[in-house]
């Protein structure tokens, strides 16, 4: 009599790939403004910060809450923030000339749609900052491209909601670290333009790298006086620089934030 020797042999399951960590997005409580304003302070010493109240008047605004966002990861740790400022594009021309500075963009500069403000508005990008680099490399994405997509939905839903043909006609971004313009220069393609005054601004480091002090710098005396200060350790300071991008420049930025309405084809 024939007998099967062979047992059916048994294949282990597939393995279910575990899912990325996700990062979520949330709306800033003033609690979230004094932690920008810390983390810009730290990098960016001003002699007299911005209030929390002009921040919080940025971030809490309907027509702006969405282009500000706090980042956090599963566990509810924040592991990134975005900032940026709606303005009306006379208010933004101001901005990038050095007409107005950061803490002067009020009430009367932001584009309010509910106010009646045309279809034009400009992107001020103040601060976008990961905290946390390995939640991050987790969910597999990063804060800057994440940023674009906020900003791009953020101008999505604004026309959505009773503004069709707005239309984005500039970004700009005060870049003031070595990372800042690493992003916006370089990843970004953001640039000084040609007619707006050059910054003589510049941040000052020590040895161990920490912030020492904002200072004017427009003669080589003045910078060479600098560079002597023994606590500089000759650590080159990092000029400040007022960063512009228009919708017909070449950037990433307009891949995902949509400068003008996109039109369906008729069919």
């Amino acid at each position: 009599m024939y007998r099967n020797q062979y047992q059916p042999v048994q294949l282990p399951e597939p393995a279910t790939a575990a899912a990325e960590p996700v990062i979520a997005s949330r709306a800033f409580t003033l609690h979230d403004v004094q932690s920008v304003l810390e983390q810009e302070a730290a990098i960016f010493p001003l002699a007299s910060p911005l209030p929390a109240a002009t921040v919080h008047r940025w971030v809490s605004q309907p027509q702006h809450a969405q282009f500000s966002r706090v980042y956090q990861s599963g566990d509810g740790r924040v592991v990134g923030n975005l900032v940026a400022v709606c303005l009306k594009p006379a208010a933004w021309h101001a901005l990038r000339r050095g007409e107005l500075a950061e803490g002067d963009l009020l009430a009367d500069q932001l584009w309010d749609a509910a106010a009646g403000d045309g279809d034009e508005l400009a992107i001020h990008v103040y601060h976008v900052e990961s905290t946390d680099r390995a939640a991050w490399r987790a969910a597999g994405e990063t804060v800057r491209d994440r940023a674009l997509r906020d900003l791009g939905d953020a101008v999505t839903a604004a026309r959505a909601n009773g503004r069709p043909g707005l239309r984005v006609v500039g970004m700009s971004a005060l870049a003031v670290s070595q990372s800042g313009i690493q992003l916006c220069a370089n990843m970004w393609n953001m640039y000084e333009a040609g007619d707006a005054p050059r910054s003589s601004d510049y941040v000052v480091t020590g040895a161990d790298g920490r912030v020492l002090a904002l200072r004017t710098i427009a003669t080589q005396a003045e910078m060479a006086a600098v560079l002597a200060d023994p606590r500089v350790c000759g650590r080159v300071p990092l000029r400040t620089r007022m960063l512009t991008l228009l919708p017909s420049d070449p950037s990433i930025v307009w891949t995902h934030v949509a400068a003008r309405p996109r039109l369906c084809a008729r069919l």
